[in-house]
């Protein structure tokens, strides 16, 4: 990404970078910008090319909006691109969740280890999970493709867009939470997905009695998510519950400890 931004601000609209290699060949790397009908969209295009082949051309769509974009674009431009990718997955979201009334949802599904196996153990209810990372989510839809489910799917999305773009008639029912970003740094709290807005935004979209499961390894963000799910009033905090399926995972097997939070959607 901070090549991408480097080349295009030194190359405006449309920058390629060729870099020889030995044999004859050569890495060549394409960034363009086109307008489209949600907006600009900002590709990368990568290709090897040797003597006597050429690989496959990929699309890598750089989407997800970071603080320095904000910086240097301004408001305007990331409300702007926030909308855009909203309007994106709602349209996709209305094919993908067509006939769903009820889903379970993984807010940062990593490799989609858990996820993938829980949908195969719980053939009766229909899952999604999502993340930032693209080459998490490719990992999770070939777990996907590779167990032959019908019941899951993964999607590269911002949880708070995803939320934004569910259509009305969906609801979450179980919503699991494992091992998020912690921020431990104090002026980095504010980036933590548990927040009253974010709580609120969750519980518009849930169903009544659904239960949200949080699990972190960090003491201080385990503490954090108890005492603003308590004081949130949409959420209502259940002690005592055990976790309901457990798989081990990429990121957990790299934890040292783990805390579980549980609570209910308000009636």
């Amino acid at each position: 990404m901070a090549v991408t931004r480097h080349l295009r601000r030194q190359l405006g609209q449309h920058a390629v970078l060729t870099l020889p290699m030995s044999g004859g060949g050569g890495w060549r790397l394409e960034i363009t910008r086109t307008q489209g009908e949600t907006g600009n969209r900002i590709g990368c295009y990568g290709d090897i090319k040797t003597a006597s082949s050429v690989a496959v051309l990929t699309l890598f769509d750089l989407n997800h909006l970071v603080p320095e974009h904000t910086k240097v674009m301004g408001k305007d431009w990331a409300e702007a691109r926030r909308d855009a990718n909203v309007a994106r997955l709602r349209a996709t979201l209305a094919t993908a969740l067509a006939g769903q009334t009820d889903i379970t949802f993984e807010l940062g599904c990593g490799h989609g280890h858990w996820l993938a196996a829980y949908a195969a153990a719980h053939p009766g209810e229909y899952c999604v999970g999502i993340d930032l990372i693209t080459h998490r989510v490719e990992r999770s839809v070939r777990k996907q493709t590779l167990g032959k489910l019908d019941n899951v799917i993964f999607l590269k999305a911002e949880a708070t867009e995803f939320l934004e773009a569910l259509p009305d008639a969906v609801r979450l029912t179980k919503i699991f939470i494992l091992y998020p970003d912690p921020w431990p740094k104090k002026k980095h709290h504010k980036n933590r997905f548990i927040n009253a807005a974010n709580l609120g935004l969750l519980a518009s979209h849930a169903a009544g009695g659904a239960r949200l499961h949080f699990r972190t390894d960090n003491a201080d963000y385990f503490a954090w998510t108890g005492e603003h799910l308590g004081a949130h009033a949409g959420w209502r905090l259940e002690p005592e519950v055990v976790w309901p399926f457990e798989q081990k995972t990429f990121f957990e097997e790299r934890m040292k400890d783990r805390r579980d939070v549980f609570a209910r959607r308000a009636e």
